[in-house]
């Protein structure tokens, strides 16, 4: 998952439960480091989500996660699939939503199904 889109889901509220793990950005380059090296890197860390996590926070409006083939451009992606729209008809509305991983696929999911 990138920095960019871990950083969208703290800013839009995502429940995190793991302080295990986060992500920093340094300008150069983004890595994985503990929490324990959290107070060094203060301004520039955000909570890394599982994959886990990013599902069960979706509920009950997660439907699947898969993997299509595009066979015309030779591409694969991941496809995040879930129930939309307003209580209670929220299940009118089916959401879809690709990312280069399966984290990142769900994750751009709980944002669309969370968007305002």
């Amino acid at each position: 998952m990138t920095y960019e889109l871990a950083k969208r889901l703290f800013k839009a509220g995502f429940p995190f439960k793991s302080p295990y793990v986060w992500l920093i950005d340094d300008g150069d380059e983004t890595e994985l480091v503990s929490v324990m090296k959290s107070t060094k890197y203060s301004r520039s860390l955000t909570p890394l989500p599982t994959l886990s996590e990013l599902i069960g926070a979706c509920g009950d409006r997660f439907l699947s996660l898969a993997r299509p083939h595009d066979d015309h451009n030779q591409t694969a992606y991941w496809e995040a699939n879930g129930m939309g729209g307003e209580f209670p008809q929220i299940r009118h509305e089916n959401v879809s939503t690709k990312g280069d991983t399966p984290e990142e696929a769900v994750a751009n999911l709980w944002l669309k199904l969370h968007e305002s």
